[in-house]
């Protein structure tokens, strides 16, 4: 595992639900052109569709249970697999290589 700028991670709407808290994962803009999901463990690895916003960024807003770290990528247009670019850490993995980490 390696960590880059721990200030840049995913946003965190704030409120909290219980032992969730909301969670907004973003693909910047001119990164995917036409479409992009987010692929997680705490959804199985299974495709979230992310929305295209006017600014050309996609993103998605999900609950995620406190405490825990979870590991996850988005894809991109043709199917290709890319970390988040403002994750604070990375962990390597055997199926996937390196992929984006977030702590909530």
């Amino acid at each position: 595992m390696f960590t880059s700028d721990p200030d840049a991670t995913p946003r965190r709407s704030g409120e909290r639900l219980g032992e969730f808290v909301q969670v907004t994962f973003e693909v910047p803009a001119g990164v995917a052109r036409r479409h992009a999901e987010l692929v997680a463990e705490f959804a199985l690895w299974s495709p979230l569709a992310m929305d295209r916003s006017r600014d050309g960024s996609h993103r998605v807003t999900v609950l995620l249970a406190r405490g825990r770290r979870w590991r996850y990528q988005f894809v991109v247009d043709d199917g290709r697999r890319i970390n988040d670019p403002r994750a604070g850490c990375y962990e390597h993995t055997p199926s996937w290589g390196d992929v984006s980490v977030i702590n909530v």
